[in-house]
Parts: structure tokens; C-alpha cells; sequence
């Protein structure tokens, strides 16, 4: 479902956030999912989630889809497990990364609050100049425990308390998979003072859905939100990669992703 908020007019940016479910699955034809469903989109920026790579390099989603799309990347490492990678147990990360048709001038990596139950966090934060200017881009997978509310409000306020400073006054989106509503009680607050956030999907659209639970719930859990005070004009609302490959014959991710034109 898609809404067009403003006539398009100038410049715009087209940015695309996806839990690629690490390596879970028949992980390569998943890959080869990806590439057919993303490659239409022409996202000026992706952002990835859970993003996989094994601990020798020999295998990295990120860098896959870059090539395949032609995009620069930037990709941090985190959540260090032996995972079954397509038969094969592999040392490995879950990693977070920004692909983007234009350089990437830092690529930052901010240690979140965890716990052992947890098993770490990172954000990642990046900046880029697109056509529009500078553009700082923060890159999120909060904590997915069921009791995590508490955790996931100090991992978001850890992350924008540790780059209030650094990204003032320039354009800021926050991405990815928050692992739960922005009405629940822990994030709720982050779209008004003094954190100034806002969600980009506006209600105009509906309810939101990007993953459906084992159980078969649909669940709203991945956003992107940009900071209110430097906010670029919404064009453009869409939850994408809903479907199976018609080739394939399955689908490219457990999430869903979220597809946000901006007016830049």
C-alpha cells in the first residue's frame, strides 16, 4: 500500500530498509531473491539488518547485493555466533550495513546497552552527502526479547543522546528493525520533545505491516523516522517485498521492508 503525500518535484530520495534474516532458510536462493525484488526499486539507499556474513569473509550478504546493484556499501559487524549457513556451520556475524549510490563518508559503529540475554548490540551510523547535502543515517536492530521494553527505550536514547552533538542540524533518518510498534509505550516517546523524531509512514496509509509472527499475527516492527526539525517532505509510503519470487518460489526475507520517498 502506497500514498503519495506531495507532488514530485526536485530532488528525491528513495531509501529501502530490510531485516535480511541473516542466513536462515536456503539462504542463497533467498539472495537471489533480494536481488530480483530490489533491483526494480532503484533505492538510492538500502538499509540492512541482520545482515550475514561468515567470520573469514567468504560470504557476506551485504557485499553481495552491492555488487549485484551497484552500490557502495558500508557494513559493521555484531552478534558473533556459529550459524548453519545453507548446510555448513559457519563462525559468523549479524551484522548492520548501508548500501547507497553515493560515497559514504563515515561509517560509525555506537555500542548499545545489552544484556547477556541480549547477546550485544550495535547501532550504525553513517554519513552520507546525496544531492540534497549531508545526511546522517542511523541503522537499528533493538533488542527482540519479549520483556525487552525497558532495554530497547535506553538502546534508541543511547544511540541519539551519543550523536546529538555530531549530527546537529543536518538531516538525520533513523532505520530499521525496532522489534516492536512505535505506539508501545517505549517508543512512543521519541516522536515528541526533546527527541523530535517522526515516523514517515503517516496514518493516511493505514496500518502498517512488516512481518508475520509463527503464530500468524502481522506485526508492524520495522520504521524509519527522520528527525523533525530537518524533515525533507514525504513523497512517498510503501511496504515492498511482500510476495514470493514467482521464480523461486519463496520469499526474500522474514520482514517485510519499508520504501520512504523523500522530497531532498
Amino acid at each position: 500500500m502506497s500514498v503519495n503525500m506531495v507532488p514530485v518535484s526536485g530532488g528525491r530520495l528513495r531509501v529501502v530498509t530490510l531485516n535480511t534474516w541473516k542466513c536462515e532458510g536456503a539462504y542463497a536462493l533467498r539472495l537471489q531473491a533480494m536481488v530480483e525484488q530490489l533491483q526494480p526499486l532503484h533505492a538510492d539507499v538500502l538499509v540492512l539488518q541482520e545482515s550475514f556474513a561468515s567470520a573469514d569473509g567468504a560470504v557476506s550478504t551485504a557485499r553481495s547485493l552491492a555488487q549485484a546493484l551497484h552500490l557502495e556499501y558500508a557494513w559493521i559487524p555484531d552478534r558473533p555466533k556459529l550459524r548453519l549457513c545453507d548446510g555448513q556451520w559457519m563462525e559468523s556475524h549479524s551484522g548492520l550495513a548501508v548500501l547507497t549510490r553515493w560515497p559514504i563518508l563515515e561509517n560509525r559503529n555506537i555500542v548499545l546497552p545489552s544484556s547477556e540475554a541480549d547477546g550485544g548490540r550495535s547501532a550504525q551510523l553513517c554519513r552520507l552527502v546525496v544531492p540534497g547535502g549531508p545526511l546522517w543515517l542511523a541503522n537499528v536492530h533493538l533488542t527482540h526479547l519479549a520483556n525487552g521494553a525497558t532495554l530497547r527505550h535506553q538502546q534508541l536514547a543511547h544511540l541519539l543522546q551519543s550523536t546529538a552533538t555530531l549530527t546537529m542540524g543536518d538531516p538525520l533518518l533513523v532505520c530499521g528493525d525496532f522489534n516492536v510498534p512505535l505506539e508501545d509505550s517505549e517508543m512512543w516517546v521519541f516522536l515528541g520533545r526533546p527527541w523530535g523524531l517522526s515516523d514517515t509512514w503517516p496514518a493516511m496509509n493505514g496500518p502498517k505491516v512488516t512481518h508475520i509472527t509463527e503464530q500468524g499475527v502481522p506485526v508492524n516492527l520495522d520504521h524509519v523516522l527522520q528527525r523533525t526539525t530537518t524533515a525533507w517532505p514525504v513523497l512517498k509510503t510503501e511496504v515492498v517485498l511482500q510476495q514470493a519470487s514467482t521464480r523461486l518460489g519463496l520469499c526474500a526475507s522474514d520482514h517485510f521492508g519499508v520504501l520512504v520517498d523523500l522530497a531532498s
